[in-house]
């Protein structure tokens, strides 16, 4: 059951990984519309960096609780 909760935890980390790096390029994306006066490119931005966040936050509560999930 180790190696079950070892392989949770990376998935854990990739899916918070792959969260904050949405986040990051949602930032650059709002960074660059604000610069160039493109709303629609602002907009882009924000709905990256709050999907970011959404999926940073799965990955930080509910990928963990599939280990007790599973060993019911």
């Amino acid at each position: 059951m180790a190696i079950f909760e070892e392989i949770i935890r990376f998935a854990s980390m990739g899916v918070m990984g792959w969260g904050a790096a949405l986040a990051i390029v949602g930032i650059i994306n709002f960074s660059e519309g604000h610069s160039q006066q493109n709303a629609a490119k602002k907009e882009e931005g924000m709905g990256k960096v709050v999907g970011g966040g959404v999926i940073f936050l799965v990955g930080m509560t509910l990928v963990p609780k599939i280990a007790s999930l599973i060993s019911m």
